[in-house]
């Protein structure tokens, strides 16, 4: 699924296998944006995807990456890791999205691809 938002663009990719169809799925969350404002509204759009996807895939739905790119100033990064943080470390619980899941978050600035945050938050089988 890639959808265009103005200048942003959110694509989604789910990967698996296994032997005989089994194993571990995971999906991959690519957005590409030019302000925070855009992020937000794509932030929201992979989480009802992501929603989606944990309800065709129960009991095999696995990882989840977000791939964060955009062409903003470096001064601005600092909103969107105050956003990411808020929506993953700073909650007393998960969202419901992404509960029982590993999710990896990557930050980068373009075009230079200077990366501003690799964050990794691992379940919490609470």
């Amino acid at each position: 699924m890639v959808t265009a938002l103005g200048a942003t663009v959110l694509s989604i990719e789910e990967v698996g296998g296994g032997w005989f169809g089994g194993g571990v799925y995971f999906v991959t969350i690519s957005i590409d944006c030019a302000s925070i404002i855009q992020f937000k509204s794509d932030w929201a759009e992979a989480l009802r995807w992501i929603a989606e996807w944990r309800e065709r895939r129960v009991g095999q739905s696995g990882d989840v990456t977000f791939l964060i790119r955009s062409e903003t100033t470096a001064g601005s990064m600092c909103e969107f890791k105050a956003f990411i943080g808020e929506q993953l470390l700073t909650n007393p619980l998960p969202l419901a999205e992404l509960q029982g899941h590993r999710v990896d978050v990557a930050l980068f600035l373009l075009p230079e691809m200077e990366q501003y945050l690799d964050l990794t938050v691992l379940p919490n089988d609470n």
